[in-house]
């Protein structure tokens, strides 16, 4: 009995943690998929490779403090590089210095590693692979409180900030003539986004780490404009997709079991296209629904079109000749033996002109 309750223990506080982190991440994947940042989740997460490796041969000592310190730094690194091209460079897009900095940061990490694991005195080297692509299943206790904490901290933040983080996302201009500061708001964000990066290391690594952020966003976006909205949609995706993660992990299949952090953006990436899909104003589906519901429009209406850019065609055409759909509906009328169109009809073919229909 001690064992199924243990058991019940584990996996509860491994759904904690993975929940916590989720909603988090979400939270901030909105303002960045808002802003156009999308690529900075995973900027930061590559970035601390070389930041983790580092910090290890400078200490030989497996120590998550200085691990994630060394993260840390190099997450910052990576902020102030990014300022340093933009004000210097401007001819050069913010997605390319991203790309060249994620890659640039990943390659350095990758060459480091390859040092580490051939002069490392111990084996406790081959314990850094867990960033990679993450153990949700080794969180400790002491991890998870950090995990809520930062949950908590994050959360305070936004509520605190909301009215300004609001006016930077959407209108920078405005907000910086009423007195907030971009890049007070933008160190907001992404030292936030760093803290959940680093937390994430552990969780699902960092490849997948970009992942838990970004897509709770794109699903949000897809679904509301409000950015209220957008956070609810964004909290409740993460949740969902942690608890399936979780429970999809914790089976068997042939004496193996799925990792928790790939099952958690698997099902997050499902959401994603099942979103692009059902999203009601700009799904695939409702989107090729309006252009075939815009064609059938035109093939019935392009007889009026055409007499509405052509009003001569329109008089000297015999009455019977005419559709007389378009005198039932109301589009056109008759009046002293001349055929008018109404203001009904007027509105129609404009909405078809401009393809609003």
């Amino acid at each position: 009995m001690n064992s199924i309750d243990d058991g019940w223990i584990y996996i509860l506080k491994i759904l904690l943690g993975t929940s916590c982190l989720a909603i988090t991440a979400g939270f901030l994947g909105v303002f960045l998929v808002l802003k156009k940042q999308a690529l900075v989740g995973d900027a930061l997460s590559h970035s601390c490779i070389p930041g983790i490796v580092i910090v290890y041969l400078i200490t030989n000592e497996f120590d998550d403090k200085y691990l994630f310190l060394g993260a840390f730094i190099a997450s910052f690194l990576v902020l102030f590089l990014i300022e340093i091209i933009k004000k210097y460079t401007k001819k050069i897009k913010y997605d390319a210095i991203l790309t060249l900095l994620l890659s640039s940061f990943f390659g350095l990490g990758k060459v480091l590693l390859s040092y580490a694991q051939i002069h490392a005195p111990d084996t406790k080297i081959s314990r850094l692979d867990k960033f990679f692509l993450g153990q949700a299943a080794s969180i400790s206790h002491q991890q998870l409180k950090i995990i809520i904490i930062i949950f908590i901290v994050v959360f305070f933040i936004i509520t605190l900030f909301w009215k300004e983080l609001k006016l930077f996302i959407f209108n920078e201009e405005y907000a910086t003539i009423i007195g907030i500061k971009p890049k007070i708001m933008n160190f907001i964000i992404n030292s936030l986004t760093i803290l959940v990066v680093i937390i994430g290391l552990q969780i699902v690594g960092v490849i997948l780490i970009s992942s838990l952020i970004i897509a709770p966003g794109l699903i949000a976006r897809n679904w509301s404009n409000r950015l209220s909205l957008n956070f609810l949609i964004a909290g409740f995706c993460s949740i969902i997709a942690s608890i399936l993660g979780v429970l999809i992990s914790s089976f068997k299949i042939n004496e193996s079991t799925i990792p928790t952090g790939p099952a958690i953006t698997l099902i997050l990436s499902i959401f994603v296209f099942l979103s692009l899909l059902l999203a009601p104003q700009n799904g695939i589906i409702k989107n090729n629904y309006r252009h075939y519901h815009y064609k059938k429009k035109i093939i019935i209406f392009k007889k009026l079109i055409h007499f509405y850019t052509n009003k001569n065609d329109l008089n000297n055409l015999n009455i019977e000749k005419i559709n007389p759909l378009f005198f039932e509906q109301g589009y056109l009328i008759l009046k002293e033996n001349k055929i008018h169109f109404s203001i009904k009809g007027k509105k129609l073919v404009k909405e078809l002109i401009e393809g609003r229909i």
